[in-house]
């Protein structure tokens, strides 16, 4: 079925997708440039954010900030259908969102990402997102989805002062802790690391089995995640003013064709392109 609705603009992209049947092949690891508010309204599914599980209910919410990497499992068939807001962390500058902006920020990767708001709350937010959709896609309705984008974080900021449910932690098996305490690691020395035999060292394990046990938890091998880890910080870099060679090295990249190469890949345009732009 596809795309029930899609709007974008420079700072927002929002889609209500519906698949039926859904297919697990059809969705892996990835991350995203801006923060997500992602929006569960049916199906049979798990979500993996940084190799850690969130069991899903109906009008679950669950929300990525910037690079966090995350995958979703389709455990059956049955139909499944979300809601996904991207937005850049600039919305959450305003003073009465801080809570939402600490939940987004101040955190370990992989954690408190589940929201479960009240029955008034998701009352609220399905209204506000219909609100949305009925506005139209095209450029002259961006005016009204930023209104009701900033209802939409507003609410949900509001209910992370009004209740905490310890039970938004995800539960994590053995495997799920090596791998947590791995994630910790490579996100900590991403720009240093040099290959993966290092990683034997520190956790007393063989690289294979650290990439298995990685692979089926993150959906990617580790080096993979390493290395668009890496693109996602020299995008930043470069947005931050950086010159391209300079994004490179402090990314971690050795190799400036390889970095230029993968770069292109990934974001479909050049380092050299996005710098212009900034």
């Amino acid at each position: 079925m596809g795309a029930i609705y899609q709007f974008e603009n420079a700072d927002i992209y929002l889609h209500h997708s519906c698949d039926d049947p859904p297919s697990d092949k059809t969705y892996y690891m990835h991350v995203h440039r801006r923060c997500e508010v992602y929006f569960y309204l049916s199906g049979d599914c798990y979500f993996a954010v940084e190799g850690n599980k969130y069991k899903l209910n109906n009008n679950d919410l669950l929300i990525m900030r910037p690079g966090e990497a995350h995958r979703l499992h389709v455990r059956s068939p049955r139909r499944y259908e979300r809601i996904a807001v991207h937005f850049p962390s600039s919305l959450l500058e305003d003073p009465s969102l801080l809570p939402l902006k600490q939940r987004m920020f101040d955190r370990p990767l992989g954690t408190l990402n589940l929201i479960r708001l009240s029955a008034h709350g998701l009352g609220f937010l399905r209204e506000c997102l219909a609100r949305i959709e009925a506005s139209g896609s095209d450029n002259s309705s961006s005016e009204r989805v930023g209104l009701y984008l900033r209802c939409i974080l507003q609410e949900i900021s509001d209910s992370l002062v009004s209740r905490h449910d310890a039970k938004d932690d995800p539960e994590s098996a053995p495997d799920e802790t090596l791998t947590g305490e791995l994630v910790r690691y490579l996100n900590c020395n991403l720009t240093q690391l040099k290959n993966l035999s290092s990683l034997k060292e520190v956790f007393f394990f063989s690289p294979a089995y650290l990439n298995r046990l990685f692979h089926r938890a993150i959906g990617s091998s580790i080096w993979d995640y390493v290395v668009l880890k890496r693109l996602l910080l020299a995008r930043t870099l470069l947005q931050e003013g950086n010159s391209v060679t300079a994004a490179c090295a402090q990314s971690g990249f050795d190799d400036y064709s390889s970095f230029f190469k993968q770069y292109k890949k990934r974001f479909g345009v050049t380092p050299i392109h996005d710098k212009k732009r900034t």
